[in-house]
């Protein structure tokens, strides 16, 4: 179990390793400095990191003596090879050896994935498996009765073992879920609540925003259409990077405002209205990702905000971006496919468990109606928990929840009633 606590923070210090190492090397072949692309690494643990570099770098410290340091406080290969690239690149220049390393990760963090795919069917199956014996024990208490048991058994004793029990897998979900199977934004975090603020305002539900309560209540609802708006509008990024490549950034602007792309084409055009009112590019660009939640179109507006700055060509940058997007999205999507199973087989046991448990009460009589519904609601709220541990948004539990509990106790109470 510490091995595998250990495994997790490891993993976390990884995520996003390959976007931070992709976002450098464009930078560099964009002509900014080494020390500069540093503190635009993004937010992940070892943007953070590198971000502290440039601050130490900025304050006299040699630059390969600070990312030594990184090295040295870090138990993560990856992490290591990721500073001695860059120490290379400081020393003899090019970003070829980033890009390649890059690459290198993605195909590593794949084969986690995969192995996690693994490991998440068979927990999953086990989670749903234990949930379906709970209702036999059920039926032996039914059955056989106190003159068999006496006090020793209880339902309540029953409803315990089940909670721990499903506590205790999907703990270990979590220990083995690697952070990086999150996509866009944290569920509820400051980010993604601007994104759905914005969502509404735009859908003309900014009332709706404006109660706390009606907002609570909706929310689910809204993030769930926001992240929609966002993978729409990601879908279009790599041809709309393939598109600016060949123009200036005004005219690179203006034209994907114009091709049709959707959301990506709406956000665009509410950034080119702003820039024309007198508002600074690099800050327009910047609202479009806000507004999307969206960390592949934050890679995409801040390659235009350095080809702003630095007045660098955009072309082999940008076209470079753009296959690193859709290599990106296509992994995105494998990801998903992997992790199809486990999601199934949760959602089964939201139909099975609830049916084997009716049958139970039919076949055998009746049990207290407050044990079932417990026993619902228990099973319920941990499947919606294991499943938001598998797709590594915890917070989303209370997303599903309110979905699974009332269709476990509608299928319990149909399968009851055609009984």
């Amino acid at each position: 179990m510490v091995l595998k606590m250990l495994e997790k923070i490891r993993h976390e210090e990884e995520c996003g390793l390959s976007d931070s190492l992709r976002l450098i090397a464009a930078e560099l072949g964009m002509g900014m400095k080494f020390e500069d692309v540093l503190c635009s690494a993004g937010e992940s643990d070892f943007g953070k990191k590198l971000a502290l570099a440039h601050e130490r770098i900025r304050a006299g410290e040699n630059a390969t003596n600070s990312l030594s340091r990184i090295m040295k406080s870090s138990d993560s290969l990856a992490v290591k090879r990721a500073c001695s690239a860059l120490i290379q690149c400081y020393s003899k220049g090019g970003s070829e050896k980033l890009c390649s390393l890059a690459n290198e990760l993605s195909i590593y963090e794949l084969a986690i994935v995969k192995e996690f795919s693994a490991r998440a069917s068979m927990l999953s199956i086990a989670f749903v498996s234990f949930a379906c014996i709970i209702p036999l024990l059920f039926l032996i208490v039914g059955v056989l009765g106190a003159s068999v048991f006496g006090d020793v058994i209880e339902v309540e004793d029953l409803l315990i073992v089940l909670t721990l029990s499903l506590l205790a897998i999907t703990f270990f979900a979590w220990i083995i879920t690697p952070k990086f199977l999150s996509s866009g934004e944290s569920f509820f975090s400051n980010k993604e609540r601007f994104a759905v603020n914005d969502y509404l305002e735009s859908r003309n539900a900014k009332w709706l925003a404006s109660n706390y309560v009606l907002f609570i209540l909706a929310y689910p609802l809204a993030s769930y259409l926001a992240s929609r708006r966002r993978k729409s509008a990601e879908k279009f990024l790599p041809d709309s990077l393939m598109q600016a490549s060949s123009e200036s950034i005004d005219a690179a602007i203006s034209s994907i405002c114009l091709s049709g792309y959707g959301d990506l084409s709406k956000q665009f055009s509410f950034a080119e209205k702003q820039i024309s009112v007198g508002q600074n590019i690099p800050l327009a660009l910047a609202g479009i990702w806000k507004r999307l939640g969206s960390k592949f179109a934050k890679r995409a507006c801040d390659l235009l905000s350095c080809a702003y700055e630095t007045g660098a060509d955009l072309g082999e940058a940008m076209r470079s971006t753009a296959d690193d997007l859709i290599r990106a999205s296509a992994a995105e999507k494998e990801k998903s496919a992997l992790l199809a199973v486990p999601r199934y087989t949760i959602f089964a046991g939201l139909v099975l468990v609830p049916f084997i448990l009716s049958r139970a009460v039919a076949a055998f009589g009746s049990f207290p109606q407050h044990a079932l519904l417990e026993y619902l609601v228990i099973f319920s709220f941990f499947s919606a928990l294991f499943l938001a541990v598998q797709e590594a948004e915890p917070r989303k539990a209370v997303l599903y929840a309110p979905i699974f509990i009332p269709l476990a106790i509608l299928v319990f109470f149909g399968t009851l009633s055609f009984i």
